[in-house]
């Protein structure tokens, strides 16, 4: 149906009121409509009556409709645990989203005896489970049941792998973050990040810079957001000509070039080695006045500085 297209993306959009609009003016509502409406509650906050309402109003309900206001329980209302509970209990169907959400719940809430007993108690688990207790362990400072689970997981995940990678550099458990990085078979950009960033934090910059050029050895394009927030908070001379021939000799010259000049702006002294690399790097790209006319714009006034 075109109207449930229409409030799923305006809902997506966080545009509530917009979907409610389209929701209010339509004759035949499914199930899927209710849902759809009911799940844009779970994003705003003070609206929990709003979705009871709602969700009373639903005529045929599924394991979604529960799911969802099951959310708005945890996510909605501060965590209203109590309540939350109170609601799974009841449910007359329960499938692992349902027995995760409420885990994840207890688990935020800082609640992890309580997400403990659900965890021993779930019939199946899933890597949602799992990162969310140790997660859950993590924030509550029991690194030593992070551990546990974490070694007693069926597989290695990413996500609960970087935030004991996080966890370890953030205390000084350089060591272990840099054993457990090697072990891990996966990474993402957030895993290479928790690393560039811990190293830095620790005073250990050049380490960073190491870790970087090897990110970008793997094809792995960083977050330019993330990395100037990470790299550049100490605005230290070797990590900048460092990262400038990191990604020059990637192929990633405009970006090269991009750092070179707001390295200058900022009255930096560059070295040779990375106008050099900002140059030699912008060649596979090199067009028009781009290319031809970089020497002239940065040259003269890079040896003039030097």
């Amino acid at each position: 149906m075109l109207s449930n297209r229409t409030i799923t993306h305006d809902i997506r959009s966080g545009d509530l009121d917009s979907a409610l609009g389209v929701f209010h003016n339509m004759t035949v509502k499914t199930t899927v409509t209710w849902n759809s409406i009911l799940a844009g509650y779970v994003e705003v906050r003070g609206k929990l009556r709003d979705a009871q309402e709602l969700f009373d109003e639903i005529p045929e309900r599924d394991t979604i409709s529960y799911n969802t206001m099951l959310a708005c329980y945890t996510y909605v209302n501060n965590s209203d645990m109590r309540t939350a509970q109170a609601f799974f209990d009841g449910m007359p169907g329960k499938d692992l989203s349902s027995w995760n959400t409420t885990i994840s719940g207890f688990a935020q809430s800082g609640r992890m005896d309580k997400a403990r007993e659900l965890f021993l108690m779930i019939p199946w688990k899933n890597e949602v489970t799992w990162n969310a207790m140790i997660s859950g362990y993590i924030e509550s400072g029991d690194m030593e049941m992070a551990v546990h689970l974490f070694e007693m997981m069926p597989f290695i995940s990413v996500v609960a792998g970087t935030a004991l990678i996080t966890e370890y550099m953030k205390t000084g458990g350089i060591e272990l973050a840099e054993k457990l990085f090697e072990e891990m078979p996966r990474r993402n950009l957030v895993t290479w990040n928790a690393m560039i960033s811990g190293y830095v934090e620790k005073g250990r910059a050049e380490d960073g810079v190491k870790v970087f050029r090897s990110m970008l050895g793997y094809g792995i394009r960083p977050n330019p957001s993330s990395l100037s927030s990470v790299l550049f908070q100490g605005r230290m001379f070797v990590t900048w000509n460092a990262m400038i021939s990191g990604y020059a000799q990637h192929g990633e010259g405009k970006r090269a070039l991009g750092l070179f000049d707001e390295m200058m702006e900022k009255g930096m002294k560059a070295d040779g080695i990375a106008f050099c690399c900002s140059v030699i790097g912008l060649q596979p790209c090199r067009t028009g006045r781009f290319g031809d006319n970089i020497f002239q714009l940065y040259g003269k006034e890079f040896w003039n500085r030097s």
